[in-house]
């Protein structure tokens, strides 16, 4: 009687009661061994497994009796924690116990920073830039004004491998970052400093992308032209994640007119620790019935051929390899999508000199097909030979996509011991 009134008196108070440790199985069903295997998640799901306190706690995971590196992210930005993130080497074939500690944030290990997402605003335009977390482009901001308001031109997101940018004005380009260091540099980098794409101590900015769709760019399919997001109502920025194993931003556009209709975007960007990919997520609202994305990979300066392959049964991939870097070596860019939503390649024309606005070109494309408020997902992955010598080699960059693909067709699964 006495603990059922002392249980009764917690609960009031708003104590928590919940067990201080659990555990969970993760299982890898294919017969390859994986080597930091991205996992995510979601609070639903793990609660299905591990008691979820009420109050805020930081979580600590075992594997074998070693910590790794974990996370929790809030990702619809209510100040809860929606996922926990985290990476697993785990054997062909095998099931691996993991064990869950909750504990005071204070108490909770920090561990290495091997991802970052970074906006660097200067609102006076002196020079002087500072990290933000959200954003709202001014209606009046236009490409390339000096002084520059925005260190990158935009946000960026990076690992220990490589690094991205995104062109916050209407060109909305996407942009690669290689690097020759480990470390995370983007914060420091300045691309009003002219020689930003020449060598330096950290890497260069190696691609030229024009009024193509760059690293990973998407447009929308109209009367069988892909059309590239440009002029827009309002565009907006929000850091989801800056974490040790994942980094995560948001893009909302709002006022996308395509033939007359106004279209809306939500873009899920996510780059984990040592991946040569970062992950797209797309949600277009404002139309009815089934559109088409392109989505797409600059071939400015490699008018050869693109490499199609289908990677397996679930899997498709778009791939270039060549002496197409602004170093003027070896760089190998690809997507890997789901072969559902794949409906077809393409290129955009190449138009000398560079068409205005509005216009896509010197681009490979696949066409992903989309419907309203519906989300499409693809990996954009970049190889750079300076970045690790095996990249200059065709078939070593194809397999870390292939790799890639096969990973995503037998995910790891979560359980109960």
């Amino acid at each position: 009687m006495k603990n059922r009134i002392l249980v009764s008196i917690l609960l009031i108070s708003g104590v928590d009661i919940f067990a201080q440790s659990g555990k969970f199985t993760i299982t890898n069903t294919s017969g390859v061994s994986r080597i930091e295997d991205p996992v995510v998640i979601s609070k639903e799901a793990l609660s299905a497994f591990v008691e979820i306190p009420s109050s805020k706690k930081a979580i600590v995971l075992t594997l074998n009796g070693k910590e790794i590196p974990s996370q929790l992210d809030d990702i619809n930005g209510d100040g809860n924690w929606d996922e926990l993130a985290f990476e697993i080497d785990i054997e062909r074939n095998s099931k691996s116990e993991l064990k869950v500690k909750w504990v005071d944030p204070e108490k909770a290990t920090v561990y290495p920073k091997r991802t970052q997402s970074w906006f660097g605003v200067s609102e006076n335009r002196d020079g002087k830039f500072r990290q933000v977390t959200t954003e709202n482009r001014p209606d009046w901001w236009t490409p390339q004004q000096q002084p520059p308001r925005y260190q990158m031109e935009g946000p960026s997101w990076e690992n220990d491998k490589v690094g991205f940018r995104n062109y916050f004005d209407s060109r909305n380009g996407m942009d690669i970052f290689g690097k020759t260091t480990s470390e995370l540099v983007m914060d420091s980098v300045d691309v009003s400093y002219r020689d930003y794409n020449r060598m330096c101590p950290w890497g260069m900015d190696i691609l030229k992308v024009g009024p193509s769709l760059g690293a990973g760019g998407f447009a929308l399919m109209d009367k069988g032209l892909p059309i590239p997001i440009q002029q827009t109502l309002s565009a907006s920025y929000r850091q989801i994640a800056d974490g040790p194993v994942r980094s995560m931003i948001e893009l909302i556009y709002e006022g996308w007119n395509v033939d007359g209709s106004n279209h809306n975007v939500k873009q899920h960007i996510s780059i984990w620790a040592g991946k040569y990919w970062y992950k797209n997520e797309i949600t277009i609202t404002g139309f009815t019935g089934d559109k088409e994305i392109a989505v797409g990979i600059a071939n400015i300066k490699n008018p050869g051929m693109a490499l199609y392959h289908t990677n397996n049964l679930a899997f498709t991939s778009l791939a270039s390899h060549g002496r197409q870097s602004e170093n003027d070596d070896m760089l190998g860019m690809g997507l890997l999508f789901s072969s559902k939503i794949f409906s077809g390649y393409g290129e955009a024309p190449r138009i000398v000199p560079f068409p205005e606005k509005d216009t896509v070109s010197h681009t490979w494309y696949a066409k992903l097909k989309i419907r309203s408020g519906q989300m499409v997902d693809y990996l954009f992955f970049a190889g750079w030979e300076k970045s690790e010598i095996k990249f200059a080699n065709t078939k070593y960059f194809t397999d870390i996509i292939q790799e890639e693909a096969d990973r995503k067709e037998y995910p790891l699964l979560i359980g109960k011991k």
